[in-house]
This record gives structure tokens, C-alpha cells and sequence, in this order.
């Protein structure tokens, strides 16, 4: 769980870590996230939009402009139907476990879902 954060499975990033932020004000599916989120990452237009094309470009790398360490700030997260916002929460807790089986740590991607 984040420390003052309430969301369970993501992790809190190191406090000198870069930031990726993007605003959930608006959202009103996953695909509004995805979209969001791979603008975000400078991800080529083929890019999936999937918890395991995230994986891919993102813990394995070498896919978008923007590479770990870094960790993302979704605003507005909070306010989201709570359908969707555990939704989104389910795909960033599988990509940071993802990271994390790779032997890297909340150092390289962390969460902060307000």
C-alpha cells in the first residue's frame, strides 16, 4: 500500500525520482488512460493498449522516448468512478510487480495515484 495514499499493490517512488504526471479529470475509460498515459511516454503509435504492452515498452524498454526510472503522478485519480479508477489501479499494480519481478525497485517506477 502507498503510505497516504489508500491504494493497495503500487509503490511509492523515491523522492528525487523524475515525475510523470497526467490528469484523470475527464477520464472515462481505460482507453482515455492508455491514451493519456503513452502520450506521456512518447510511445509510437502502435503501440497496444494493454497491461502487457506496457510491460513490454516499459520494463523491458526500448520502446517509447520516455524510459525508467520515473514515476507517475495521476491527479484527479481519486475522483474517478470507482469502477475505472480500480480498474487503472489493477493495470499500474501489474506493471509496477511486473517491474519488480524484474528485480527493480520503486526507485525506477514508482506510483502516486491521488
Amino acid at each position: 500500500m502507498v503510505p497516504g495514499q489508500g491504494t493497495a499493490g503500487l509503490s511509492k517512488p523515491a523522492a528525487a525520482t523524475r515525475r510523470i504526471a497526467f490528469d484523470a479529470a475527464g477520464w472515462e475509460s481505460e482507453d482515455d488512460f492508455y491514451g493519456a498515459f503513452l502520450s506521456a511516454l512518447g510511445a509510437p503509435d502502435w503501440h497496444g493498449r494493454s497491461v502487457d504492452a506496457l510491460i513490454d515498452s516499459i520494463v523491458f524498454g526500448g520502446i517509447n522516448a520516455v524510459e525508467p526510472p520515473f514515476a507517475l503522478v495521476v491527479r484527479n485519480g481519486a475522483a474517478l468512478e470507482p469502477g475505472l479508477r480500480r480498474g487503472i489501479e489493477s493495470i499500474l499494480a501489474y506493471l509496477v510487480e511486473a517491474a519488480r519481478e524484474e528485480r527493480r525497485g520503486a526507485e525506477w517506477l514508482g506510483v502516486i495515484f491521488k
